[in-house]
């Protein structure tokens, strides 16, 4: 399953790719989910496309997104909660959380990870997350 309008950080971009990991296990482990699917069901590979929810609690938006966790990644058609993502990065970047720490910025955009260890570029700018740069600076 892939959780719908997220990017979070790859195992390999440590330490954030854990810590992404690791709450999203606290997060969900031993309690009851419900899965909303938006207008995909599945992906190109199969997998389920689905927000999570705990309670009242979407954990795809507050508790990754908010937490800073992850970046919002949203991508037509699943756009039933893109405000509320916009909304939540929007303050998890004013705010300095995790993979917007002005410290220990990220760097490589979460989904670009992969392209980069393949030496394939994509870069994300510390100043804007929706600007990616094709030219990957090491």
């Amino acid at each position: 399953m892939r959780l719908i309008g997220i990017d979070t950080p790859e195992l390999v971009q440590s330490p954030l790719g854990g810590q992404a990991r690791e709450a999203l296990t606290r997060l969900v482990a031993s309690k009851t989910v419900q899965l909303e699917i938006d207008n995909t069901e599945r992906d190109q590979y199969g997998h389920l496309l689905a927000y999570v929810f705990v309670g009242e609690t979407c954990v795809n938006v507050e508790l990754l997104v908010r937490e800073g966790m992850s970046l919002q990644y949203i991508v037509s058609p699943n756009v039933s909660h893109a405000e509320e993502y916009q909304r939540a990065q929007k303050e998890a970047r004013r705010a300095g959380r995790r993979v917007w720490d002005g410290n220990h910025p990220l760097t490589v955009r979460p989904n670009c990870s992969l392209m980069h260890q393949k030496g394939e570029a994509c870069v994300l700018e510390h100043g804007g997350v929706d600007s990616i740069r094709p030219d990957f600076l090491s």
